[in-house]
């Protein structure tokens, strides 16, 4: 607010905590607090279910669902797609192909308001070119949503005016200044008035695409604190975010898209910011990995695989079977515990080499790392009792080769 509130401090005994505290006036505690709604539980209604969604060039083939009362997160790079999945799933953008279901209920294609009425809100990553009318007051602003649901004559204010009021005050925003133009506001003040928008209309569906970027600490604790209200209600929350901590902290489930296509649905409680990254890698580094491990399997038979192990975790990222090899139960795109897997000791141990599991498969492990030193996690070959593994320096050789990725690459970002 043009003040200073802190100065000389030492940065010896700064925590971000009291950096946060100055800037904020308060401590705002702990700012990724999980609803405590029950929509984890498979009992819960689908809100929305996406199928096969298409939209060229960016979508490819998009689903997932949401339950009432949960929050989603769609995780990606830039250029993932995300974005552009949002807008086909509104109407916004040219669809060519997929089902979109709200409530059980298909809603046509390209339309935005058959998505209102239906039961959908979107508030759309830019707030100047996307979200706000600069022209108009807060207030119109407000009821512009409102306007676009309302059937019959009017505009249908009044029968919102009360709920809007007690909206307002619940976000903390000026109740006296509803006639000033939404651009003499903060960038955080012009957020919480257009999430306000579409609350007020009471959606089935809320979609935010980026709702903190831009926004200072104690406006993202509240966004995050709100989404969490709207949760509790029972709305369905998709947020889409290139910040992954922002991801794990505040959503339940995360789903990645890479180049279009969706290719992970994991609860966030199994994944980690590097899992996260290298389940969002660009499908061409992927499949170059995977073209790796089908070159494994066409040397020595079993099973080859890419993934992460994290501590009792094992997130497999990709993975190729012989037509003779004993299933493994494992899949890409999946997070398993290690001792639900067949080779528990190897993933246990997490360590270069052979370890041979009490049924007698063997399992040869090397670390995959790029040319700058980055981790990518662990390349294995598992092979059925009596077969002959390679050696851990044969197979880290054989990497070197395929997986030394030029500096300017995307898996190096």
């Amino acid at each position: 607010e043009g003040k200073t509130v802190a100065e000389g401090l030492s940065t010896a005994g700064l925590t971000q905590a009291d950096v946060i505290r100055h800037m904020v006036g308060r401590d705002i505690g702990n700012v990724y607090r999980k609803a405590s709604s029950p929509a984890a539980s498979n009992e819960q209604p689908v809100a929305l279910e996406v199928t096969g969604l298409s939209a060229s060039p960016m979508v490819r083939n998009v689903s997932f669902m949401v339950r009432k009362g949960e929050i989603l997160g769609l995780g990606g790079l830039v250029g993932a797609g995300r974005t552009e999945s949002a807008e086909a799933i509104f109407g916004l953008r040219h669809r060519n192909g997929g089902r979109i279901l709200v409530g059980g209920k298909e809603i046509p294609p390209n339309s935005p308001i058959a998505a209102i009425r239906a039961g959908l809100g979107m508030v759309a990553e830019d707030r100047r070119a996307q979200n706000i009318v600069p022209d108009m007051t807060v207030g119109e602003n407000l009821f512009l949503t409102q306007m676009g649901k309302h059937r019959g004559f009017g505009r249908g204010h009044s029968a919102r005016r009360k709920q809007a009021r007690e909206l307002i005050f619940r976000l903390g925003l000026p109740t006296d200044r509803m006639e000033a133009n939404l651009l003499h506001f903060s960038g955080g003040m012009q957020q919480k008035v257009i999430i306000a928008r579409w609350l007020l209309i009471e959606p089935e569906v809320l979609i935010l695409d980026e709702p903190t970027k831009g926004v200072d600490i104690g406006t993202r604790q509240a966004i995050y604190e709100l989404l969490r209200e709207v949760a509790e209600k029972g709305i369905a929350v998709v947020v889409i975010s290139s910040d992954f901590g922002e991801l794990l902290g505040v959503c339940e489930r995360v789903v990645v898209v890479s180049d279009g296509y969706t290719i992970a649905d994991l609860p966030a409680s199994l994944l980690s910011e590097e899992s996260l990254t290298l389940l969002a890698a660009p499908r061409s580094s992927a499949e170059r990995n995977a073209a790796f491990l089908r070159d494994l399997v066409a040397s020595y038979g079993g099973t080859a695989f890419w993934g992460l192990i994290d501590d009792d975790r094992f997130v497999c990222l990709a993975i190729a079977n012989s037509a003779r090899s004993t299933p493994m139960g494992l899949a890409a795109g999946h997070v398993y515990l290690a001792h639900q897997t067949a080779i528990p000791l190897a993933l246990e141990g997490r360590q270069p080499g052979i370890v041979t599991e009490n049924d007698g498969r063997s399992t040869v492990l090397a670390p995959l790392s790029n040319r700058r030193g980055h981790d990518l996690g662990w390349i294995g070959l598992t092979l059925p009792p009596g077969s002959k593994l390679p050696k851990t320096e044969t197979l880290s050789a054989r990497m070197a080769g395929l997986f030394d990725t030029p500096p300017n690459e995307e898996i190096d970002a």
